[in-house]
């Protein structure tokens, strides 16, 4: 029975051992906060810190879909160009050529309101890590400061093939801040398993206890 008590004893050890090593699984989790942002405008800015991530946040205008489409080999859906740049706090730009879309690229089906397609990096003067093509309008900070996103020229910057004179700022354009977040959900197993450690191991330290007595009660009775 006492060897039992102490084989126990140690289960519960390696059981607390166990659940404590778990509490350290870290869950990374991207979010991203709007630092930034107003309906029918066509620039914004907000302040960034070398290192972070800058995110333009642009719903289109409705009648920017007026017009005739354009395909070519690099976008096979129907899309126009309109351009974008963010000007950092040196004031030199950084020039994105975004494709926007009508069409949904897995169905073929029409889209309700216009979506980016693809965006090509063409002018890198300024002070943002970016990729090409990039998957996002904006890119990475490299210096602390004020970044200024616009729609430059806004009479003459749009596609030709869209029939709009004068043609509306976006419905809503904003600046967010992309951040990872790294948890820890299962933290409280720490002390979960200190305290089922500590109760295996007062089992075991008296199993074992309990049989040295019982040996030191026989001797004496020699």
């Amino acid at each position: 029975m006492k060897k039992l008590f102490l084989a126990t004893g140690i289960a519960i050890i390696l059981i607390g051992f166990v659940v404590s090593f778990n509490y350290g699984n870290a869950v990374t989790e991207k979010k991203s906060d709007l630092i930034n942002g107003d309906y029918n405008i066509w620039q914004i800015s907000a302040h960034y810190n070398a290192g972070e991530y800058i995110h333009v946040y642009c719903v289109p205008a409705g009648n920017w879909t007026n017009g005739s489409w354009d395909q070519d080999d690099q976008v096979t859906v129907n899309h126009r160009h309109i351009w974008f740049e963010i000007v950092d706090p040196y004031g030199t730009t950084t020039e994105y050529n975004v494709a926007w879309t009508n069409q949904n690229p897995q169905t073929g089906g029409t889209l309700s309101v216009l979506a980016m397609a693809m965006i090509w990096v063409t002018n890198q003067s300024g002070a943002i890590t970016t990729g090409n093509p990039q998957p996002f309008i904006g890119g990475i900070a490299q210096v602390d400061g004020n970044y200024t996103v616009r729609i430059p020229d806004p009479l003459n910057n749009f596609d030709p093939a869209l029939y709009v004179p004068n043609p509306p700022p976006p419905y809503y354009l904003g600046l967010t801040k992309d951040y990872t977040v790294v948890s820890y959900p299962m933290g409280y197993l720490l002390p979960v398993g200190m305290v089922i450690g500590a109760a295996g191991g007062v089992i075991s330290i008296q199993s074992a206890r309990s049989k040295k007595s019982t040996k030191h009660n026989k001797s004496n009775g020699k």
